[in-house]
């Protein structure tokens, strides 16, 4: 979502433009740079297109056979809590309803094919805590902002041509808001190879857990130090904040915190999930 606000005046050399995004994509950038004056003014917390290290990130290996298994032991795992599942199609949502439904996970979904009201009366559910368990396409993936998001799952990982890593830092940024902290799971199979350099590398920026079967693609030297997003970054602008000191206090990247550990600034506690009494 972006945001142009104008301030002062409709007098010439009276008005002030102040361009807010969530996440300032590099095309967008590119455009305000060419249309600003050359001295306007950037204020950057963190990376564009980056997570942030309040988000635990666990990737798991599956078999494309038995996700809907893993799937099921993962929501028994852990205490029942407010959860997101993404997945990739219309299909796929309505298929993985059902069968949640029908073993007794309190659920709802939603997608482009629902109507408005289904879509609705799904996120009323979903907010109410009626159906803590929302199975979503791509249309859940940015803008909705739920309270007490407390685990967000990627059964189907973003493809490269549907949005890729940018599409997956925008789903799992449904979780961890507002100084919260929250978890996000992501089934990884043989299909999603074309996200796996990039994904280790956003596992890397923010201190995750690397699974072995994504470590070969872990850089080294020079690039393990200063990784590179080539769709996000705007190498020569990093490179001049950090010549120019401009970090802030929060740590790498001016990132607060990192999961199970005291953050720099203060920030509020964590959310905890209720106690484990089942769906």
């Amino acid at each position: 979502m972006f945001l142009l606000t104008v301030f002062a005046e409709q007098e010439e050399d009276n008005v002030k433009y102040m361009f807010f995004s969530a996440t300032f994509p590099k095309a967008i950038r590119d455009l305000a740079k060419t249309h600003l004056n050359e001295d306007h003014v950037r204020i950057r917390v963190g990376r564009a297109g980056s997570s942030h290290k309040n988000i635990k990130q666990n990737v798991m290996m599956v078999d494309p056979q038995l996700k809907k298994k893993a799937l099921f032991d993962l929501l028994n795992s852990l205490p029942a809590t407010r959860t997101i599942i993404f997945v990739n199609s219309r299909r796929s949502a309505d298929d993985l309803d059902d069968y949640l439904y029908n073993l007794g996970i309190p659920c709802t979904a939603i997608h482009s094919e629902r109507t408005q009201k289904e879509r609705e009366a799904s996120m009323r559910a979903f907010r109410s805590g009626d159906s803590p368990v929302l199975i979503a396409t791509g249309v859940a993936g940015r803008g909705i902002d739920v309270r007490n998001v407390m685990h967000v799952i990627n059964y189907d990982l973003p493809s490269i041509e549907h949005g890729g890593i940018e599409e997956y830092t925008h789903r799992i940024g449904r979780t961890g808001r507002i100084g919260n902290r929250g978890l996000a799971t992501s089934f990884y199979t043989d299909r999603d190879e074309g996200l796996a350099s990039v994904l280790t590398r956003t596992l890397l920026e923010t201190d995750q857990f690397v699974p072995d079967f994504l470590e070969h693609l872990i850089p080294t030297g020079a690039a393990r130090s200063k990784l590179k997003f080539e769709a996000d970054s705007d190498f020569e602008d990093d490179d001049a904040d950090e010549a120019n000191g401009a970090a802030d206090g929060y740590g790498k990247n001016g990132v607060a915190g990192n999961w199970g550990a005291q953050a720099s600034k203060a920030e509020p506690e964590p959310e905890q999930p209720p106690a484990n009494t089942g769906w």
